[in-house]
């Protein structure tokens, strides 16, 4: 199946609940990332232009701001093109509007875009159209957003994208995660794959139980995989496009309890299962692994996070019993 069909899946020996999305943003080597620049309205080191698709005006003594415009550069410093698509993570502060804007202008565009829960953000590519874009967390000071570039970037080279701040909703080019702002979610249109769990299982994905009588349970708080019961295994799993191109897996997850953990794995053979703690001599109780696949283990009641493939385990901290919310990043 690995060459075949490519699956992602979740592993759990626990009682956790979780939300979970894919997405593609990453080559390897993993620190040769791209890297996204806005400009400076005080001219020093500027990289970009800055320009007003539509002026400000002036009504009853207020600055009026209709749409306004930042260019965005993103560099690819790699010697090797990234994926088309390809999903580019921003992280917008409002220090950086106000260097590109000023303070005046940005203050006011920032506030309106708070209130907005930043859905009124439009990105726009090189000939104007609109490019999905998902907000992934936000405060007062800055947004954590990613764009897809349907072409990608290429290899020693830039693409030059535009942020317009609207004065209305730009669903469904932007939409926002459930778990911050509710009803606005376009994580389907923005990621290779994607699942949030709020009282269903999201189409294209499915749950099986490798070991033991509970099967995984959609609730309100997410998708309830143990209750608390040993001896027990199940998984989620979900096929992801049969590419060349490697994959980083962002797992939003909370559990409660003290073991054995919740594992996500790319590549695997989910109709060839067996117990993830066999590679490595680790813990981790049932919890199921994939043939063929490369796994990244939070193993709870030990305290560690281990990284396996079929006969290689390496190891690191994770944190241990208790009830903790998680976000794990699993790039393969």
């Amino acid at each position: 199946m690995r060459a075949r069909v490519r699956k992602l899946v979740i592993g759990v020996a626990l009682a956790v609940a979780f939300t979970l999305l894919v997405l593609q943003p990453f080559l390897l080597p993993i620190n040769a990332q791209t890297t996204t620049t806005l400009p400076s309205s005080s001219g020093t080191g500027v990289v970009e232009s800055k320009n007003w698709m539509i002026e400000p005006k002036l009504a009853n003594g207020l600055v009026i701001l209709d749409d306004v415009a930042i260019n965005i550069m993103i560099n690819n410093t790699q010697s090797i093109a990234t994926p088309a698509p390809f999903d580019q993570f921003i992280n917008i502060t409002e220090q950086a509007v106000v260097n590109a804007l000023g303070a005046s202008i940005a203050s006011a565009i920032w506030s309106q875009a708070v209130s907005y829960n930043f859905l009124n953000l439009l990105f726009l590519n090189s000939s104007g159209k609109p490019l999905y874009a998902w907000v992934m967390n936000y405060t007062s000071s800055w947004v954590a957003v990613w764009v897809k570039l349907p072409n990608g970037i290429p290899a020693q080279g830039a693409v030059n994208i535009t942020l317009v701040f609207t004065n209305r909703t730009q669903y469904p080019y932007t939409g926002i995660y459930s778990a911050v702002y509710k009803g606005y979610d376009n994580g389907n249109y923005t990621f290779v794959q994607y699942g949030y769990f709020n009282d269903t299982v999201p189409s294209g994905w499915k749950t099986g139980v490798y070991y033991g009588s509970f099967s995984p349970t959609a609730t309100t708080s997410g998708l309830e995989l143990l209750n608390n019961g040993q001896n027990k295994g199940t998984y989620a799993y979900a096929s992801i496009p049969n590419i060349t191109s490697n994959y980083t897996v962002i797992v939003s997850w909370w559990y409660n309890g003290g073991a054995d953990g919740l594992d996500q794995e790319l590549y695997g053979n989910v109709s060839s299962l067996s117990q993830v703690q066999s590679i490595g001599g680790t813990y981790g109780g049932y919890m199921p692994y994939a043939a063929g696949g490369t796994v990244a283990q939070n193993e709870i009641f030990q305290s560690s996070a281990f990284i396996k493939n079929a006969s290689t385990s390496k190891s690191t901290s994770f944190i241990g019993g208790g009830t903790y919310y998680v976000t794990t990043y699993f790039a393969v």
